[in-house]
């Protein structure tokens, strides 16, 4: 109890500062929400749902929404797989690597103003580098305007946008890549895994936790940019990459209907907050019902059926105090362990028998 106490008593300021930054602004946001209110400052009426009755029946929100589906959709595949292809290989010894993991991130460091100015250079039909180059490789025949079609102009958003933010997560799936014993890749070695074997089942299994993590983050994150596509569009050609943070700027500032700007808010919070809540609550299901086994070499203090010699034993989080031991002669084979780390089916009170994906028994049944 004294624990919990002392814990909520550091806690409080940065709760009690949450609560003033973004707290305060939300409650604003679901009152304007209520209300007629046009230009900041001046009064407003209560209007009960109309606003929302309004938003919701209109098309507007509707397209802003799905413009911001598919530019997070984007950002996610190529963000990703910019960011593992990076991590893969700062993940590897070489000469350099320090100046290499320093040197990526700068694209990341780098104010957003600074990158729209140099990529608004870059693909500008009149003296950009880009266009010269993609002529000379003949890739195209003449200049195009990157942004001046719907199509091409959201596909270079997302491609900027990820250029701008895939070092971030690059860095987050390295640290997930430091974290996998380098003992597991030397198993797989051994028993004759070539490199996408051990990436199939070994690294992408386990760094699936870190990947859902970033997902939802970079869902949120993504969700609610605006600075890159108000300075690079201001949301066209025609609309095109004008999404929810766009549409709630331009209804406020430019249309003069605040009211309607916080309905919008308040909507794309409650949608945010929705995929948060069953995203967490999916990954936290999806952690508990898995099957979560470790080699150990220690005696199971609760097991009345510990075998003499516990090397090489298998705990598994479903039944705690059960034991099964390897194969004889399978130590140390860490990873014949993986299969069964990453292959057991979700759910599963006992454990079957298991090859690896190297062609090795792994345990018999139970």
């Amino acid at each position: 109890m004294k624990n919990t106490a002392l814990a909520l008593v550091f806690v409080a300021p940065a709760l009690l500062f949450l609560l003033a930054v973004l707290g305060w602004p939300l409650v604003q946001a679901l009152l304007f929400s209520f209300q007629d209110i046009g230009i900041i400052g001046s009064k407003g009426h209560f209007v009960g749902f109309a606003n929302y009755a309004e938003v919701l029946g209109g098309k507007h929100f509707w397209f802003a929404f799905g413009r911001s589906v598919v530019w997070v959709v984007g950002n996610a595949v190529v963000q990703t797989v910019l960011a593992l292809g990076t991590a893969l290989i700062l993940n590897q010894k070489f000469p350099g690597l320090r100046v290499a993991r320093v040197w990526v991130i700068l694209t990341w460091i780098v104010p957003t103003v600074v990158v729209v100015i140099i990529w608004r250079l870059l693909l500008s039909t009149s003296g950009g580098m880009i266009n010269p180059l993609l002529m000379e490789a003949g890739i195209i025949n003449r200049p195009v305007g990157f942004f001046a079609t719907r199509r091409s102009a959201m596909v270079t958003l997302i491609l900027i946008n990820s250029w701008r933010w895939f070092p971030f997560t690059a860095l987050m799936i390295l640290a997930g890549l430091t974290r996998i014993p380098g003992d597991l890749y030397e198993a797989a070695r051994i028993d004759g895994a070539g490199a996408r074997r051990r990436f199939t089942r070994i690294t992408w299994p386990l760094l699936q936790p870190t990947l859902i993590v970033l997902g939802i983050i970079g869902t949120l994150l993504s969700f609610n940019v605006f600075d890159v596509i108000w300075l690079m569009t201001a949301g066209g050609p025609s609309e095109a990459t004008e999404t929810l943070p766009v549409l709630i700027y331009e209804t406020a500032f430019k249309g003069y209907r605040l009211s309607e700007a916080a309905t919008i808010s308040v909507l794309t919070s409650i949608i945010l907050m929705g995929f948060a809540v069953f995203a967490t609550r999916a990954m936290t299901a999806s952690e508990s019902s898995g099957v979560h086994l470790s080699i150990t070499t220690s005696v199971c203090p609760t097991c009345s059926d510990t075998p003499a010699n516990t090397s090489g034993a298998v705990w598994y989080s479903g039944e705690p105090t059960r034991w099964t031991p390897l194969p004889p002669n399978s130590m140390p084979n860490i990873a014949s362990s993986i299969e069964v780390i990453v292959a057991t089916a979700s759910g599963s009170t006992g454990m079957r028998r298991r090859r690896t994906p190297f062609g090795r028994p792994v345990v018999p049944e139970v």
